[in-house]
């Protein structure tokens, strides 16, 4: 039987099947993450991501085998993709311009994290409360190393004279990781109580400008506004 693809077309097919597996993958990953992020790992099941995603349950098995594996995979990918981004932020700073301007891009980010990947930060939430087996290596893996980027960040600093010499880079990193993490949490209560969501850019913006004075004032060994 003749091949009914011209060469271009067979050249394109893998590519092609290449695309078609990512989306499937992508799609099934989204319906994942929304549901155990609603649900938790033990109350969600395989059927329920496969109505959501709208494949069936076969083809979560052919990409993932279990939930446990994709539940791993669906925190692991965007803490991997969080952990690059903070790294490649807080490089040790040469001017105490370039000090102040990471730490603004560093919360910045934080922030359109969480509008972004919303439900992988209630995951993330929930399992820095009372961590699963499956979530203690990702933790370990990705979500450490950002605090350990934090605090190396400010030790850079302090190196440089842009932070108090008193200064406990492993304290300090502490009290900032603290303070961002606490908006993942309190979520509801600023959507109930007050009306004021993180989608909210302007919020995001004066939120930003007052943690940034309100950090610096702390640790730095300068003011903002030098």
């Amino acid at each position: 039987m003749d091949n009914l693809l011209s060469p271009l077309d067979a050249s394109m097919q893998p590519t092609t099947v290449h695309k078609t597996e990512k989306n499937i993958s992508d799609k099934i990953v989204e319906s994942a993450l929304s549901i155990f992020a609603r649900k938790g790992l033990s109350q969600t099941t395989l059927r329920e991501i496969a109505e959501q995603a709208s494949v069936s349950l076969s083809v979560i098995q052919y990409h993932f085998r279990t939930k446990e594996k994709l539940y791993a995979h669906c925190i692991s990918t965007t803490a991997q993709k969080r952990l690059e981004i903070v790294q490649a932020i807080l490089k040790e700073p040469a001017t105490y311009e370039e000090f102040k301007q990471q730490f603004r891009n560093y919360i910045l980010n934080y922030f359109d994290s969480l509008v972004k990947d919303r439900d992988y930060h209630r995951i993330l939430f929930f399992e820095t409360e009372r961590p699963s087996l499956i979530a203690e290596q990702v933790l370990s893996d990705y979500i450490l190393p950002v605090f350990l980027a934090m605090k190396s960040f400010i030790e850079a600093a302090k190196r440089k004279g842009f932070v108090h010499a008193h200064i406990d880079s492993y304290v300090a990193a502490e009290a900032i990781y603290g303070i961002l993490s606490n908006y993942s949490k309190g979520e509801y209560i600023r959507r109930s109580f007050f009306g004021i969501d993180m989608q909210d850019s302007e919020y995001r913006e004066i939120l930003v400008k007052h943690l940034l004075r309100f950090i610096h004032q702390g640790i730095s060994t300068r003011s903002i506004h030098s």
